[in-house]
């Protein structure tokens, strides 16, 4: 109902019309609204439009949505070379309308980091909640593709949710983790005819491997998945059938838009939205579950800093240069899709945890084999938005301890993503979840280079210690707290706030082979560390261990008896 709203009362203004005037544009507008979506964005994306107050005595803004990015490695202003601070790489947020446009929200700082400080605790649902504050007098501003929605200075910011039937996607659940997703791309060329060189075929391989390249998100997430998410271009026979002719590639389309590149984000993309809408005649997202925009580039002063941006726990991306062909681009946006937050590293910026795909990702059109931390698996796993998927097959592959007397310890071996499906993982996590008492809490894992996480950017092979927010069941930035090898401890004083202490200990680690896998044996204590820690819990890898020494023995006996 957000586009019926603000279109109503825009006419309304126009005419300066009595109730029973306004009441008759209403149905006029309500029908096109509903019958030709196409139609429908004419008329709210009308360039002739002037700013105009918002009628929200109902719910004018279908849902709210937050939008994070990617920042470009060389995120420098083309002509000084300076680093752009104006330009804001924390979560902005947009008001989304029922046919797949959206305008940006503005506001005070204040009430935008209230928005970030709901998103982040769960208050806020990104594409499932809306506002609740009937009596505040919302503006649009702007004109055409740049219209804006200014939230009133002064104003409290209250929301609320709406469920996923609120949503912008005809009830369907796109943060969906398992199974097959289906997956659209637009190669776009602008109003001069400014494009991407890559040809659709090439865009097609890069992100499906329909010509043979290896190392894609359909690769990637089939990989840190165990093959249990499925990216795929097939849209069903009667959508393949009637599209049979606008696929100038396996899952990808071209449209003109009729702006250029050289304007602010949300100007572009509501163009493209409206251009592929108008070309497969739906109201997206439609069968798709996640559609990719691909630009040439971005050349607007000031809000051009990203290599890609999505919209969280939404359908949409969009990416710039060739930083679509990227695997860590591609599987980063997509997890903002799938309604994952950034992962910040240890220097406590937003997104430099290296042993994390949402932190800042691997820049390489042919290295890619990493997957998510500890904190984002267990998100995955226990599914906040309603989608338990991919390391949730028994009881034992996330285990979670809360520690509430002076003195409880947990002693265990914890093993890395690359080994899930192991024979021999004999009931040992993936992650450990330890409870804080409050929304944030910690989560450990093993970060194993191998497989799937072969390429990981940091702490290989090492045990990683990570604190997110929203008990870890909903989107909320991470922290990487620590990265320990075989020895190392890390404290968390005062961890519940009783004065006690909690540390975690490194007691062992093995890289794995055939019969068992890699692992790293951990020690918790909640309270005084004793003077040496305790045993691994593991009898099974230090059997292991022996019989591989005793092998060695006798091959060597044999060698030299022979």
């Amino acid at each position: 109902m957000l586009q019926f709203r603000i279109i109503v009362v825009i006419v309304a203004c126009k005419l300066a019309a009595s109730d029973l005037v306004q009441g008759q544009h209403h149905q006029r507008l309500r029908a096109n609204i509903f019958n030709e979506p196409t139609d429908a964005a004419e008329y709210l994306f009308d360039t002739s439009n002037a700013d105009a107050a918002v009628d929200n005595s109902t719910d004018f803004c279908q849902s709210i949505v937050a939008v994070a990015g990617t920042k470009l490695p060389d995120y420098y202003d083309d002509t000084s070379r300076a680093l752009q601070a104006t330009e804001d790489f924390e979560e902005t947020f947009l008001c989304e309308f029922s046919d797949g446009q959206s305008i940006p929200l503005e506001g005070t700082s204040e009430q935008i980091a209230t928005l970030r400080h709901q998103l982040h605790r769960g208050q806020l649902i990104s594409s499932e909640s809306t506002f609740d504050m009937p009596n505040a007098n919302f503006r649009t501003v702007g004109r055409g593709y740049g219209r804006r929605l200014e939230i009133p200075a002064g104003e409290k910011v209250v929301v609320k949710s709406r469920g996923r039937n609120g949503r912008n996607n005809g009830g369907r659940d796109l943060a969906v983790l398992e199974g097959n997703k289906p997956v659209l791309a637009v190669r776009v060329i602008d109003s001069k005819n400014a494009v991407i060189a890559d040809s659709a075929a090439t865009i097609s391989d890069k992100i499906f491997g329909t010509y043979g390249d290896s190392a894609t998100m359909t690769s990637q997430f089939a990989a840190c998945s165990m093959g249990k998410l499925n990216i795929i271009n097939d849209y069903g026979k009667s959508n393949n059938d009637k599209w049979k002719d606008i696929m100038v590639a396996p899952g990808v389309i071209e449209v003109k838009i009729d702006v250029e590149f050289n304007n602010k984000k949300a100007t572009v993309r509501n163009a493209v939205t409206a251009a592929v809408q108008k070309k497969l005649g739906i109201t997206l997202p439609g069968p798709f579950q996640q559609v990719m925009y691909v630009l040439k580039e971005c050349t607007y002063p000031g809000d051009c800093g990203w290599a890609a941006y999505a919209y969280v726990n939404s359908w949409n991306s969009v990416y710039q240069r060739n930083y679509y062909k990227y695997v860590g681009v591609q599987v980063h946006e997509i997890g903002h899709n799938l309604n994952l937050a950034h992962s910040g590293g240890l220097d406590g910026a937003t997104y430099t945890d290296h042993t994390c795909m949402m932190g800042n990702p691997l820049y390489s059109d042919s290295i890619g084999r990493m997957c998510y931390n500890p904190a984002k698996n267990y998100q995955i796993a226990k599914g906040g938005s309603g989608a338990k998927a991919w390391y949730d097959d028994l009881a034992t592959d996330i285990v979670e301890w809360n520690p509430t007397s002076n003195g409880n310890t947990w002693v265990g071996d914890v093993i890395g993503v690359a080994d899930y499906n192991h024979p021999n993982k004999n009931n040992r996590p993936v992650v450990l979840k330890v409870e804080s008492s409050t929304a944030n809490d910690v989560f450990i894992g093993y970060n194993r280079a191998s497989g799937a996480n072969a390429d990981n950017d940091e702490a290989d092979n090492e045990v990683t210690i990570v604190v997110s927010g929203n008990n870890g069941l909903g989107y909320s930035q991470s922290s990487l707290k620590a990265t320990l090898k075989q020895g190392e401890s890390y404290t968390f004083v005062d961890f519940k706030g009783a004065g006690i202490d909690l540390t975690i200990t490194v007691n062992a680690i093995s890289l794995g082979d055939n019969v068992y896998p890699g692992n790293a044996s951990i020690s918790i204590v909640y309270g005084t560390v004793p003077s040496s820690p305790p045993p691994s819990s593991s009898p099974s890898r230090l059997l292991h261990q022996v019989q591989q020494h005793l092998s060695s023995r006798i091959r060597i006996l044999q060698l030299l008896n022979q």
